[in-house]
């Protein structure tokens, strides 16, 4: 069984070297701002993530929430033992 992820790994590829073998082989092809967009476009999609489900996200939030009130107390404890 093929991944979603494998399956568009190779939809990229294949974006990628059509585009390489249109600028290789024909006199007619995008210009080189065209080839960049479309790369740009490409790597951009390939960097898309799926948002986090309500509550991964949440305890995350908590957990940063957590750590960030044990930073700002171990910073107070810090400063009074440099007085």
């Amino acid at each position: 069984m093929v991944s979603a992820t494998s399956y568009t790994l190779v939809g990229v590829v294949n974006k990628f070297l059509t585009v390489l073998l249109n600028a290789l082989l024909w006199e007619k092809h995008s210009s080189l701002y065209g080839i960049a967009s479309v790369c740009l476009c490409l790597g951009a999609g390939s960097l898309y993530q799926q948002a986090p489900k309500r509550d991964e996200a949440r305890k995350q939030l908590e957990a940063e929430k957590a750590a960030a009130a044990d930073l700002e107390s171990t910073m107070a404890l810090l400063k009074k033992g440099q007085n």
